[in-house]
C-alpha cells in the first residue's frame, strides 16, 4: 500500500443536535421539567422556545439568541481526515467518522485539534490495512495540518 495524500475536511454538519440549546414548539409546556420557555412571536413560525440546560432566565436568553443566530451567524461542521492510498492498481480513500456538531464559530484552535485527532484516528486506520511507511505518512500529515491554518 503506497499513501499518496493526506487531506483534513471540513464539512457541513446538516442535521446536527442542537438539543443541549433547547427547542422550538407550538406547546406552551416544554419537554423537561427544567426547561425555561421564552415567547417566540414570530408569525409563521414556533410560538414558543423552550431553553435547555439553563440556571436562570439569563441563561434561557443567551440560549434563545444563539439558535436565532444558527444558519446565519454559524453553523455546525464536521472534521475527518481523509487518506488516498494506492494498492497495486486501485486506488482507494479511507476516510475517518470525523467529528461532528462542531460550532462554526468556536475558532480555529479547536477545530485545528480535532484535525490533529482525526490524523492519529487515520493513522491507527491505516496501520490496520497494511505497513504505512512512516516518514511519508508524518509528512503528507504536516502538509495536511499547515493547510488548516
Amino acid at each position: 500500500m503506497k499513501l499518496k495524500e493526506i487531506e483534513i475536511q471540513h464539512r457541513n454538519d446538516e442535521d446536527p443536535d442542537l438539543s443541549y440549546y433547547g427547542k422550538f414548539s407550538n406547546n406552551p409546556v416544554g419537554s423537561y421539567p427544567d426547561d425555561i420557555t421564552i415567547s417566540h412571536d414570530v408569525r409563521g413560525e414556533y410560538k414558543y422556545f423552550h431553553a435547555s440546560n439553563c440556571e436562570n432566565v439569563e441563561q434561557a436568553k443567551q440560549n434563545y439568541q444563539r439558535m436565532l443566530g444558527y444558519g446565519t451567524d454559524w453553523v455546525c461542521v464536521g472534521v475527518c481526515a481523509v487518506a488516498t492510498v494506492v494498492m497495486g492498481d486501485t486506488v482507494q480513500t479511507i476516510s475517518t467518522a470525523g467529528l461532528w456538531g462542531i460550532e462554526s464559530d468556536c475558532g480555529e484552535s479547536e477545530i485545528k485539534d480535532v484535525g490533529l485527532d482525526e490524523i492519529y484516528q487515520l493513522k491507527k486506520m491505516l496501520d490496520d490495512c497494511g505497513p504505512v511507511d512512516s516518514t511519508t505518512f508524518d509528512n503528507l500529515a504536516k502538509d495536511a495540518v499547515d493547510q488548516m491554518s
